[in-house]
């Protein structure tokens, strides 16, 4: 019996680390001008609202007086959530990935796991009534189908994949 082949340590692929800042910075980006905008604060003040707000530690000594910015600010919290949500699924998937010669086979069984789960997880949470889950995605791409449907990105007809 051969030994079995080496396999070396699981890295993050280059283009999803890309994907993954590319898209905190313009989530920060975009909503540390908006209060910068809407606030008259400055930028320092701006972005250490909008990092605090999006890590969901909230200390209190900034606060935004308009309606806008406090309706911004709740988006903020839900995206930092759905974010840090996505960013941990996101890196287990890819940490998770099979390398062995068996792969295809081991990946088949977890697509056909993952599909029932996704489809479970869409009927509790009603995505499949709103037509934003297609249940043979599995359940990889739920963080991003939540975020999507909060933030009212396609609600109607979206599919994940």
């Amino acid at each position: 019996v051969p030994p079995p082949p080496i396999v070396p340590p699981r890295t993050i692929s280059r283009f999803f680390t890309l994907r993954v800042i590319g898209a905190t910075i313009a989530l920060v980006g975009a909503f540390t001008l908006s209060f910068a905008w809407l606030e008259c604060w400055s930028l320092v003040d701006s972005l250490y609202f909008t990092t605090s707000t999006l890590a969901t530690i909230g200390f209190g000594d900034l606060r935004p007086a308009r309606r806008v910015s406090r309706v911004l600010t709740s988006l903020l919290g839900v995206a930092g959530v759905g974010l840090l949500g996505g960013l941990v699924s996101a890196t287990l998937a890819e940490w998770t990935r099979p390398t062995a010669p068996d792969a295809p086979e081991r990946l088949d069984t977890q697509s056909a796991s993952a599909s029932r789960t996704g489809s479970l997880a869409a009927r509790l949470l009603g995505w499949a009534r709103l037509e934003i889950w297609d249940p043979s995605c599995g359940i990889r791409l739920a963080p991003w189908a939540q975020v999507a449907a909060l933030f009212g990105i396609g609600v109607v007809g979206f599919k994940a994949c």
